[in-house]
């Protein structure tokens, strides 16, 4: 089973993932735009 500490790491990766995919499209939004 997953400790909570484990959880908490993939949660905190799964997040910056989103924010570094958000970033990216809306710099390259920009460029386009």
């Amino acid at each position: 089973m997953f400790s909570s500490r484990t959880v908490k790491i993939v949660v905190l990766l799964m997040l910056a993932a989103m924010l570094l995919s958000i970033v990216v499209s809306g710099i390259s939004w920009m460029f386009i735009g």
